[in-house]
């Protein structure tokens, strides 16, 4: 993503010209990619093993991974999803950096936007939440609302919905 910003957007659509701004959208490009999607992807990934492990070790597989998960995921996950929420209530304006949508936003649309709002009901399944996440994390909650219905993070998911579809398209022609 800071590669696709730094030499794609020519016209700052979602590079703020502020250089604090920038450094703010580079830290969460990182804090996206370097803590919050490898926790959120392990308690996805932890969640199937037991539907995918071989005959006669399931149990033991959910017992190993509902350990893990409850012993660090979990944790750091909650941990997580309070302070993006704290930070979104800190800037204050519904976005993570400035008044307007960043690439710190469209990277952090993934793991929150896509893997919890949007799957709400098996990240709860997951990390044992109760009640409704939109009430605990109203802040996330606004936020993935106002990114889903922004024009240009509109426009962004079609052009990667028609370059995945594209790409399915050629690997299926060429498996023949």
């Amino acid at each position: 993503m800071q590669y696709l910003l730094k030499n794609y957007d020519h016209d700052n659509l979602l590079t703020p010209t502020d250089p604090n701004q920038q450094i703010k959208v580079d830290y969460y490009l990182h804090y996206s990619e370097g803590t919050l999607q490898h926790i959120t992807i392990a308690l996805l990934i932890n969640s199937v093993a037991k539907s995918i492990a071989p005959f006669g070790t399931k149990s033991v597989v959910k017992l190993v991974t509902k350990g893990i998960n409850n012993g660090y995921y979990v944790h750091e996950w909650r941990l997580n999803m309070q302070y993006l929420e704290d930070q979104l209530a800190k800037e204050g304006t519904g976005y993570f950096v400035g008044d307007s949508l960043t690439g710190a936003d469209i990277i952090l649309s993934f793991p929150i936007y896509e893997n919890v709002f949007d799957n709400e009901v098996q990240i709860k399944d997951i990390t044992g939440e109760k009640g409704d996440l939109y009430k605990k994390y109203p802040n996330l909650a606004a936020w993935c609302d106002k990114i889903r219905h922004n024009p240009l993070y509109i426009k962004i998911t079609e052009i990667m919905d028609e370059k995945v579809n594209n790409y399915i398209r050629r690997s299926s022609t060429s498996s023949k």
